[in-house]
């Protein structure tokens, strides 16, 4: 409606926005010398030129969209076709279906789609394009965009994902009825990509859960459902206030259940050679073998010792010459034969481009084929280097490096499932891989580059964790801490974020919803159970203050979750910023994309899972409810 006092157009406009989550946007009608409040469908077109620069003038952000409203003038409700050959042909209705006589999909913008094509005339006078299809095949175009297949790769979650979806447009049927779709396509409802971004794993999800919805009270629930939830959603209302469905209440996306693998002793933080070093000596020497001086003979057996694992006989019987990584390297190139191999494996240009700093040698030579076949790391090695002692650890590192690339030894990389004393279980994708390790195998600690041997590492199921193994025997347990703690979504790269902005950033970035010149501060009015953020007060410039409360406050500070912190400073430059460090990602309410990724790592089901994050729920065929 018109008001005619912009402060009360102005609160109007933050109603609907709190409200409604729909943009809302004022107008100024020179005409009746009225404000007009804009929401709903947002296109730009010429006849809104006037208005918008009359608002730019005063101050709103110059992509300010204004609203186009159902025609006032009356037209014919006609379609016309014009086929492949130039002839037109004439239909007075208001949509038309178009349906591919043999193939599976139908193109529509250069993508495929399942089922048909509608055309639906508007009451704007404009055409919508929808794709019409059934409700498996729109969940099967849905899962995979929602959560991609290729990063989570647990189909349990997947399932989980496939059954929030389907219940999510089933409760939301017909809400678009007046623009002939039920749901949009986009993250406004839940993003959709049609046959083109299907994959077989998000299909098969879709397929074992066929018709299934979640229900409460005997109807589909409105199943909203956010990214990452930083280890705890919240209840609805939070984010949108005024709602207050008993379903969608606070969950914890947590469970510590720790787990404990025995290891040898308690060593020193040490790099990846390190570790490669502590696992070669164990598998192939025993006992004292390698005590006292570290010089030629040591370095003889130590290559033999390595080398039997793989069945290579050193063939030279001389020792080398020293203990230099000159005379090592070229040592293992007789060896091994590594000498030949790197003859004619690499080009000069390889060794210049790999070691650059070293001369022409076959040591140079020897080290350059390591580091291309990924056996060993010697960055920055220079002409000094090559005359320094190499280390017993830089030595079977690089043995081990090269017995991996024998396939020696290989790492099945994956998540912790179980662990208790010697007994491992790690799942890769779909398959669990149970071991027992023998006493005096070493277990690591990982954490980001560093590595820890410890004499029991205490792990949390679902952790990073790696089997180094020769044949089906274990020789190495790494199990990787996580910086993100204990939390079912701590894999998610916003289970913990940073972000900083210019205080003239923000004022834009808050201006696109409440226009302002000046930002003086930003104060935390109050937060939920899960600690986010339920209102918070902007003091622009003298004289305005007002308050965001629920998703406007993400919206407004352009950051990924209202689970945050902040610091406001002064630099050096005298440019006031302000960091936010947060958790999550999205909304924060109902169902957990990244959580539920690592409950099913743990083993839970499907349904375990939507119970968990959805309060007091029954999984039940469709067919059985009553939908509206």
């Amino acid at each position: 409606g018109a008001i005619s006092d912009r402060a009360s157009a102005e609160r109007l406009a933050e109603r609907v926005r709190n409200e409604t989550g729909l943009r809302a946007d004022l107008a100024f009608d020179t005409a009746s010398a009225t404000y007009k409040v804009l929401a709903g469908e947002f296109v730009d077109e010429p006849a809104t030129q006037p208005a918008r620069s009359d608002l730019v003038a005063r101050g709103w952000p110059k992509e300010i969209f204004a609203v186009r409203r159902p025609s006032s003038q009356p037209f014919q409700k006609q379609l016309r076709l014009v086929d492949d050959e130039g002839f037109e042909h004439a239909f007075a209705a208001d949509s038309l279906l178009v349906v591919p006589l043999t193939a599976e999909g139908i193109g529509i913008a250069g993508k495929s789609y399942r089922g048909g094509a509608r055309v639906f005339l508007n009451s704007r006078g404009t055409l919508n394009l929808i794709n019409e299809l059934n409700l498996e095949h729109y969940v099967r175009g849905v899962v995979p965009n929602e959560m991609g297949p290729n990063i989570f790769d647990q189909i349990e979650a997947l399932k989980a994902q496939a059954i929030a979806a389907r219940t999510y447009v089933v409760s939301r049927r017909g809400e678009y009825a007046g623009e002939g779709y039920d749901i949009c396509a986009t993250p406004a409802c839940q993003v959709y990509g049609g046959l083109s971004t299907e994959h077989p794993v998000s299909n098969r999800a879709v397929t074992e859960t066929a018709g299934l919805v979640i229900a409460w009270n005997g109807k589909p629930i409105d199943a909203l459902y956010t990214s990452t939830c930083g280890g705890e959603t919240s209840d609805v209302g939070v984010m949108f206030p005024g709602r207050g469905e008993p379903y969608l209440r606070r969950a914890r996306c947590v469970e510590l259940d720790l787990a404990e693998l025995a290891g040898r002793v308690d060593g020193q933080v040490t790099d990846e050679t390190g570790m490669r070093a502590v696992v070669m000596r164990a598998a192939s020497l025993r006992g004292d073998e390698l005590q006292g001086a570290w010089g030629a003979a040591q370095i003889a057996k130590a290559v033999s010792a390595a080398g039997a694992l793989a069945g290579i006989s050193p063939r030279p019987p001389v020792l080398p010459k020293s203990s230099r990584r000159r005379d090592v390297l070229e040592y293992l190139g007789d060896a091994w034969g590594l000498g030949d191999a790197a003859d004619k494996l690499l080009l000069d240009e390889d060794l210049r481009y790999l070691m650059p700093g070293t001369e022409e040698s076959g040591a140079a030579r020897i080290a350059a084929l390591a580091v291309k076949f990924e056996a060993a790391s010697f960055v920055g090695l220079g002409a000094r280097d090559l005359d320094a002692a190499m280390t017993r650890d830089e030595l079977f590192s690089l043995l081990y490096g090269w017995l991996r690339q024998l396939g020696v030894f290989s790492e099945l990389n994956g998540n912790l499932v179980r662990g208790d004393g010697r007994q491992v279980v790690v799942r890769s994708k779909e398959t669990e891989v149970s071991s027992i390790y023998a006493p005096g195998t070493p277990v690591f600690r990982r954490l980001n580059d560093r590595f820890r041997e410890e004499t029991t590492v205490v792990a949390q199921p679902g952790d990073r964790a790696t089997l180094i193994r020769r044949g089906d025997v274990v020789v190495g347990v790494i199990v990787q801490e996580n910086f993100d703690g204990a939390a079912f979504d701590h894999r998610s790269s916003f289970s913990s974020w940073v972000r900083t902005f210019r205080e003239d950033e923000l004022v834009a970035s808050i201006s696109k919803r409440n226009p302002i010149k000046s930002l003086r501060g930003i104060r935390v009015l109050g937060r939920d159970a899960s600690k986010r953020a339920t209102a918070v007060e902007i003091e622009a410039e003298p004289g305005r203050v007002f308050t965001l409360e629920g998703l406007p406050i993400r919206w407004s500070l352009g950051i990924p979750d209202n689970l945050f912190v902040f610091e406001k400073t002064k630099g050096g430059d005298g440019v006031v910023r302000y960091t936010f460090f947060g958790k999550g990602w999205g909304h924060g309410v109902g169902f957990c994309q990244n959580g539920s990724q690592g409950m099913a790592v743990r083993g839970a089901k499907a349904a375990e899972i939507l119970k968990r994050y959805y309060t007091d729920v029954e999984i039940v065929p469709l067919s059985s409810l009553k939908t509206r």
